[in-house]
């Protein structure tokens, strides 16, 4: 893996967020077609906990990581 651009990217957690993400992707590749709606779901959550690691990392007090 090539050095990390941001700080948040070292956290074990957007790690495994980025790797949940993979597989997802795989996951929907997988999906029939009349799974759309869930597809959808799947994808959009896990992005969700991917952004939301990188938006926390970047908070500066304890109560907004809180």
């Amino acid at each position: 893996m090539d050095e990390p651009k941001f700080g948040f990217e070292r956290l074990i957690a957007f790690q495994r967020a980025r790797e949940f993400g993979q597989l997802a992707a795989r996951v929907l590749r997988g999906l029939p077609r009349g799974e759309a709606a869930i597809g959808d779901q799947l994808r959009r959550a896990s992005d969700s906990v991917l952004l939301n690691v990188a938006e926390g990392a970047g908070r500066r007090s304890g109560a907004e990581k809180a």
